[in-house]
């Protein structure tokens, strides 16, 4: 009896071990789904709300004026592509020119021709960000202009219009630039 009694104990001492395994497994595989889950939906959270408020910014934040500046130069003038960045569902562009004159007359023609003034107090730089229902062709021959960019509207820092950023190395600028044109938008939550 002893015998049996012993041999039963160890069968129900391994059984209890394996159950108490097995519990203990999947214990650990509900917490750990759970925390990926709690993970998934914090970092779901975070970005909606980075996103939120990102839509919010009205202009660059530290570097961004030079690195995207500079990635959406290099895509205009060397790659010929056109970032696109739109307000009232009319694409944007900063225009630059060589006078007050001048930009007191896109000013009036943009206006008079059913486009939208975005930004236009720009110190540093003779410029105004304007969003046309026309080609931006038409800027180009009003008299003073000097360049006119497409995408969202260009800082307020001297000759930006013209800054490649060669003093740094190209790749941010390149992944910058890519992701413009992959997303098929310049907007910060892009960059």
């Amino acid at each position: 009896m002893r015998i049996a009694q012993t041999t039963h104990n160890k069968v129900l001492g391994r059984t209890d071990k394996r159950l108490l395994m097995f519990l203990l497994e999947s214990r650990s595989k509900r917490a750990l789904v759970l925390t990926i889950l709690l993970l998934i939906a914090l970092s779901s959270y975070k970005a909606y709300i980075c996103y939120e408020n990102a839509l919010k910014v009205e202009d660059y934040i530290s570097d961004e004026v030079w690195y995207v500046t500079s990635a959406r130069t290099i895509l205009q003038e060397v790659l010929g592509a056109k970032p696109e960045f739109y307000y009232n569902g009319m694409r944007v562009y900063t225009v630059f020119a060589l006078s007050s004159e001048a930009i007191n007359s896109v000013e009036r023609y943009v206006l008079s021709h059913g486009g939208v003034i975005v930004k236009s107090n720009y110190k540093e730089e003779r410029a105004v960000a304007v969003a046309i229902p026309f080609s931006p062709k038409a800027l180009m021959s009003i008299e003073g202009v000097d360049k006119v960019l497409a995408g969202y509207p260009y800082p307020d820092k001297d000759n930006i219009q013209n800054y490649y950023n060669f003093e740094h190395p190209p790749l941010g600028k390149y992944v910058i630039g890519l992701a413009m044109l992959v997303a098929g938008s310049d907007v910060p939550v892009v960059w």
